[in-house]
């Protein structure tokens, strides 16, 4: 009878997997710098390019045809972009 081995995969630190290739890491970004600095992208082209068909809707939506996009409010139904894109312009991320 033969015995069956286990073999275990050993845990490596999330810091380990972030460094850079050239540091011995696996050179995997960081998730929650990687989604600040894309929604910051997004707004400061919604800034950049107020005329757009893309920047017209995210206007209509998030009720700023009438305000500033600084004065627009956050409000509990808003979608998961506009929170964070309004925690931007706020500077809370």
């Amino acid at each position: 009878m033969t015995t069956i081995k286990h073999k275990t995969k050993h845990a490596i630190s999330w810091s380990k997997l972030c460094l850079s290739k050239k540091m011995r890491g696996l050179g995997i970004k960081h998730n929650l710098q990687m989604n600040k600095a894309m929604f910051s992208k997004q707004v400061r082209r919604l800034l950049t390019c107020p005329n757009t068909t893309w920047a017209n809707a995210i206007k209509a939506k998030y009720i700023f045809p009438r305000t500033s996009i600084f004065e627009a409010k956050r409000c509990r139904s808003s979608s998961h972009w506009w929170k964070c894109a309004h925690d931007i312009l706020k500077g809370k991320i």
